[in-house]
């Protein structure tokens, strides 16, 4: 089934400009990335993938222990590295539209504001650029792009709410999920 956040990106990647630039593939993912005072390593990679086919990006996980007790705790990091041009808009509007489907409709009415502002922060994607998200232990989430932070929120309901658009019961893509979140629970 070709979800909303897919058909957004696909569309955004296909044909959102008349000279789409397109990398052989993604950047490396980082060594490390460090969040708040916490070191964390690469757990697992995933393709990120448009319309089920098309190859967009990659995801890693990292974490300071791969195989924690609950994989989604803080504190973690979320990386996307990008081969392909993608509108900043269209990476908005396809997380609401995430979030969204995968929480209840209370949840959502009641942090709709703040993921608003959290998602109008996103920039135009170019081949080589990254999306990093940062989950901190006190609950902090921040959004950085290309090393620059351009987004954060308070809050371990805003944070696990946000994660649903890639681990929720109907994520982005379960092969991606899957693949994401393979080996680490214990």
């Amino acid at each position: 089934m070709i979800t909303g956040m897919c058909r957004y990106i696909a569309a955004a990647a296909l044909l959102g400009a008349p000279a789409l630039t397109v990398a052989a593939d993604a950047p490396t993912p980082s060594k490390a990335i460090q969040v708040a005072d916490v070191s964390t390593a690469p757990c697992n990679t995933a393709s990120v993938k448009a319309l089920g086919f098309i190859t967009v990006g990659r995801a890693t996980l990292y974490r300071n222990d791969c195989v924690a007790r609950e994989p989604l705790s803080p504190p973690l990091a979320l990386e996307f590295g990008y081969k392909r041009e993608i509108p900043g808009s269209a990476m908005g509007k396809a997380a609401s539209v995430m979030i969204e489907r995968n929480v209840g409709d209370e949840l959502y009415n009641r942090l709709a504001a703040r993921i608003e502002v959290f998602n109008n922060a996103y920039r135009d994607i170019n081949p080589g650029d990254r999306y990093q998200l940062l989950y901190a232990a006190d609950g902090k989430i921040t959004l950085l792009y290309n090393g620059t932070e351009v987004a954060s929120e308070e809050g371990h309901d805003f944070a696990r709410t946000y994660l649903q658009i890639w681990f929720g019961p109907d994520p982005y893509s379960d092969a991606m999920k899957q693949a994401l979140l393979e080996g680490l629970q214990p």
